[in-house]
Protein backbone atom coordinates (compact mmCIF):
# COMPACT_ATOMS: atom_id res chain seq x y z
CA UNK A 1 0.00 0.00 0.00
CA UNK A 2 1.30 3.86 -0.74
CA UNK A 3 -0.72 5.95 1.55
CA UNK A 4 -0.66 10.08 0.29
CA UNK A 5 -0.98 13.13 3.10
CA UNK A 6 -4.27 13.22 2.04
CA UNK A 7 -5.39 9.99 2.35
CA UNK A 8 -3.68 9.94 6.03
CA UNK A 9 -5.78 13.25 7.19
CA UNK A 10 -8.80 11.36 5.91
CA UNK A 11 -8.15 8.47 7.78
CA UNK A 12 -7.06 9.81 10.91
CA UNK A 13 -10.48 11.93 10.97
CA UNK A 14 -12.44 8.77 10.45
CA UNK A 15 -10.02 7.10 13.21
CA UNK A 16 -11.38 10.13 15.98
CA UNK A 17 -14.67 8.28 15.18
CA UNK A 18 -13.55 5.11 15.54
CA UNK A 19 -14.63 4.29 12.12
CA UNK A 20 -11.55 3.44 10.34
CA UNK A 21 -10.99 0.11 9.05
CA UNK A 22 -8.17 -2.41 10.47
CA UNK A 23 -5.92 -3.58 7.63
CA UNK A 24 -4.69 -7.00 8.96
CA UNK A 25 -2.97 -7.92 5.77
CA UNK A 26 -1.34 -5.06 5.73
CA UNK A 27 2.65 -6.45 6.25
CA UNK A 28 4.55 -3.55 3.83
CA UNK A 29 3.37 0.09 3.72
CA UNK A 30 5.50 2.98 1.90
CA UNK A 31 3.89 6.21 2.80
CA UNK A 32 4.94 9.71 1.21
CA UNK A 33 3.77 12.80 2.77
CA UNK A 34 4.93 16.16 4.65
CA UNK A 35 5.53 16.32 8.21
CA UNK A 36 2.33 18.59 8.48
CA UNK A 37 0.62 15.05 8.03
CA UNK A 38 3.21 13.47 10.71
CA UNK A 39 1.08 14.11 13.34
CA UNK A 40 -1.90 11.64 11.65
CA UNK A 41 0.42 9.16 11.39
CA UNK A 42 0.73 7.18 14.23
CA UNK A 43 -3.25 7.21 14.62
CA UNK A 44 -3.26 5.43 11.33
CA UNK A 45 0.07 2.93 12.31
CA UNK A 46 -2.76 1.78 14.89
CA UNK A 47 -4.85 0.20 12.05
CA UNK A 48 -2.32 -1.68 10.63
CA UNK A 49 -1.73 -4.57 13.54
CA UNK A 50 0.90 -6.36 11.81
CA UNK A 51 2.78 -4.44 9.72
CA UNK A 52 6.21 -5.65 9.27
CA UNK A 53 7.95 -3.15 7.48
CA UNK A 54 7.80 0.44 7.21
CA UNK A 55 9.38 3.08 4.44
CA UNK A 56 8.31 6.69 4.77
CA UNK A 57 9.09 9.46 2.28
CA UNK A 58 8.79 12.87 2.92
CA UNK A 59 10.82 15.94 3.85
CA UNK A 60 9.99 16.49 7.91
CA UNK A 61 11.10 20.05 8.09
CA UNK A 62 9.19 21.68 10.82
CA UNK A 63 8.94 19.87 14.66
CA UNK A 64 6.09 17.60 15.23
CA UNK A 65 5.41 16.04 18.61
CA UNK A 66 5.02 11.83 17.99
CA UNK A 67 4.73 11.22 21.48
CA UNK A 68 1.35 12.01 22.72
CA UNK A 69 -1.25 9.44 22.63
CA UNK A 70 -0.56 5.48 23.01
CA UNK A 71 2.23 3.99 20.88
CA UNK A 72 0.96 1.79 17.62
CA UNK A 73 0.31 -1.79 18.41
CA UNK A 74 2.78 -2.54 15.06
CA UNK A 75 5.08 -1.25 17.35
CA UNK A 76 5.05 -3.24 19.89
CA UNK A 77 4.86 -6.56 18.27
CA UNK A 78 5.56 -6.77 14.41
CA UNK A 79 7.60 -3.38 12.77
CA UNK A 80 10.81 -5.04 12.07
CA UNK A 81 12.62 -2.82 9.35
CA UNK A 82 11.76 1.02 8.74
CA UNK A 83 13.35 3.08 6.00
CA UNK A 84 12.89 6.90 6.46
CA UNK A 85 13.96 8.77 3.02
CA UNK A 86 14.88 12.28 2.58
CA UNK A 87 15.76 13.83 5.86
CA UNK A 88 16.64 17.00 5.39
CA UNK A 89 19.65 16.89 8.31
CA UNK A 90 20.79 15.45 11.10
CA UNK A 91 20.06 18.57 13.24
CA UNK A 92 16.70 19.11 12.06
CA UNK A 93 14.20 18.05 15.35
CA UNK A 94 11.81 16.31 13.58
CA UNK A 95 13.87 14.29 11.91
CA UNK A 96 15.63 13.14 14.87
CA UNK A 97 12.27 13.16 17.11
CA UNK A 98 10.98 10.50 14.45
CA UNK A 99 13.87 8.60 14.34
CA UNK A 100 13.94 8.33 17.96
CA UNK A 101 10.36 7.81 17.85
CA UNK A 102 11.01 4.56 16.34
CA UNK A 103 14.20 3.58 18.39
CA UNK A 104 12.33 3.90 21.53
CA UNK A 105 9.01 2.00 20.57
CA UNK A 106 9.65 -0.56 18.49
CA UNK A 107 9.95 -3.48 20.22
CA UNK A 108 11.23 -6.01 17.78
CA UNK A 109 12.68 -3.45 15.12
CA UNK A 110 15.73 -5.24 13.61
CA UNK A 111 16.94 -2.60 11.23
CA UNK A 112 16.60 0.99 10.37
CA UNK A 113 18.04 2.74 7.49
CA UNK A 114 18.09 6.61 7.11
CA UNK A 115 18.69 8.80 3.88
CA UNK A 116 19.41 12.36 3.81
CA UNK A 117 18.99 15.23 1.70
CA UNK A 118 21.39 16.64 0.92
CA UNK A 119 24.09 13.87 2.12
CA UNK A 120 25.35 15.00 6.09
CA UNK A 121 28.75 16.84 6.12
CA UNK A 122 28.96 15.60 9.25
CA UNK A 123 30.45 12.15 10.41
CA UNK A 124 28.29 9.38 11.31
CA UNK A 125 29.70 9.00 14.75
CA UNK A 126 28.25 12.92 15.52
CA UNK A 127 24.93 11.69 13.83
CA UNK A 128 24.12 8.56 16.01
CA UNK A 129 24.77 10.60 18.97
CA UNK A 130 21.82 12.46 18.04
CA UNK A 131 19.89 9.43 18.75
CA UNK A 132 19.11 9.18 22.16
CA UNK A 133 17.72 5.59 22.02
CA UNK A 134 20.28 3.81 19.99
CA UNK A 135 21.68 1.87 22.50
CA UNK A 136 18.81 0.94 23.84
CA UNK A 137 16.92 -0.60 20.98
CA UNK A 138 18.95 -3.19 19.96
CA UNK A 139 18.56 -2.82 16.53
CA UNK A 140 20.84 -2.11 13.37
CA UNK A 141 20.96 1.66 12.33
CA UNK A 142 22.18 2.30 8.82
CA UNK A 143 22.90 5.85 7.44
CA UNK A 144 23.03 6.61 3.41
Amino acid sequence: MIISSHTLEVLYRYSKLEFIPKFYYLYHLEAAFSNYSLQFFPAFLESCPNLKSLILDGFFSVPCDLTSGKVPRCLTSTLEYVTIKNLQSFEEETGINLVNYFLENSVVLEKLNLSYYPKPSSDLESIMKRFTSIELSGCQVFID
